[in-house]
């Protein structure tokens, strides 16, 4: 049994580092959620020899405040989001009061009224719990299982392809089994018996805890959304200015280094870059995966075609206010009209941190365009 608690992001630091496959190892964390066993088997140096070690009921309890920033490097990982990583955990995106504080209480010197209480119920908890030689071995009733399970079929329908939730459908995967853990703190925490069953009152509370981090689970999907929005803007006001008929990746990250927002290795470029080709902004020159040899050592970097209306273009006049799209000609447009890509629906239909309720979010409305204004252009190839 271990946590870690602290209020920096030092756990997604060290787990961020490095090229994906030379991470360090993840799966004490992966395992020690579900309770898996973990086995650690290396073989040391000259001077320590082979090193074993096997947890077989492990338990690890990670409660961290970090920046949204954070949480958005979190979300945009492949590695951390395909293994699950950041699926197992529930979050809380709280409104943003800078500005709307109340300073005047910043020097009072006053404690919290409630904090004597909540240190002596803390402090009782841990006295009893701290006796138990095994965990307790909780079930509910029949009404509470029943309200759990009418949840889980409320929520299932939104997470199929195209409904509200579809993003979310990994983390969601995980939100049940939460939920139910949360039922039992709930239970025990109010001196419930360990022998006694979880009624459904208890259930209904650990389920509007469980729409609250729904709720802000989608605010944070679109963190990783947001961050790739606003590194493809910065991306494409440089190559605009740049006047160039044709960039390489490499050019990219030579005129265009940003460490502090994201753009620093050049594997940091795919994710703007693929966004810009989605677009018609950029069109990769040669055919293939142009993403298959980013990285490696002394391969050539891939070269791009510029949408010549937007080169020598000052920033407004390339990114709009309203969402546009561009095309070098490569679609026939009458046979299938082309749709902006859902991520660059305007900032102002997006969920934002003060959106997020106890209810889940609704499908955004659609971005309507006008039928005679014509977004597309039909120049030939870019030299």
């Amino acid at each position: 049994r271990i946590a870690i608690i602290s209020t920096e992001a030092d756990l997604f630091d060290m787990l961020l580092k490095g090229k994906p496959g030379q991470r360090q190892n993840m799966n004490v964390y992966l395992k020690a959620w579900g309770g898996d066993s973990f086995t650690r088997d290396r073989k040391g140096g000259n001077e320590t020899g082979p090193e074993w070690s096997e947890l077989t009921n492990p338990l690890l309890t990670v409660s961290v405040a970090v920046q949204p920033t954070v949480l958005a490097r979190l979300q945009a990982d492949d590695e951390l989001v395909s293994r699950g990583f950041a699926a197992r955990f529930m979050f809380a995106l709280p409104a943003d009061m800078i500005g709307r504080r109340d300073q005047t209480k910043r020097f009072g010197g006053g404690k919290v009224a409630t904090e004597p209480a909540y240190n002596a119920t803390a402090t009782a908890l841990a006295d009893r719990w701290a006796t138990w030689a095994n965990p307790a071995d909780l079930r509910f009733d029949q009404h509470g299982a029943s309200l759990l399970e009418a949840f889980l079929v409320e929520i299932e329908p939104q997470l199929a392809e195209g409904q509200p939730l579809a993003g979310l459908a990994e983390w969601a995967n995980k939100l049940h089994a939460t939920i139910a853990r949360y039922a039992g703190l709930l239970h025990l925490a109010e001196d419930g018996d360990p022998q006694a069953h979880i009624d459904a009152a208890t259930v209904a509370r650990a389920i509007d805890l469980g729409r609250y981090w729904l709720a802000h689970a989608a605010v944070v999907d679109t963190l990783a959304d947001e961050r790739a929005i606003d590194r493809a803007e910065g991306l494409l006001a440089w190559i605009a200015t740049a006047g160039r008929g044709a960039v390489t990746l490499a050019d990219m990250q030579a005129g265009h280094r940003r460490p502090g927002e994201g753009l620093d290795k050049i594997a940091d470029y795919i994710t703007p870059v693929e966004l810009l080709i989605d677009l018609g902004y950029l069109r990769p020159v040669d055919n293939g995966d142009w993403r298959a040899d980013v990285g490696i050592r002394r391969a050539k970097s891939p070269d791009f075609a510029v949408w010549p209306e937007i080169i020598g273009k000052p920033h407004a006049a390339v990114i709009p206010r309203s969402p546009r799209t561009a095309s070098m000609g490569e679609r026939d447009l009458s046979l299938s009209p082309y749709t902006p890509p859902q991520l660059l629906e305007p900032r102002g239909t997006r969920i934002t941190r003060t959106d997020a309720t106890d209810s889940p979010p609704v499908d955004n409305p659609p971005v309507e365009l006008d039928p005679d204004e014509d977004i597309f252009a039909t120049h030939q190839e870019a030299p």
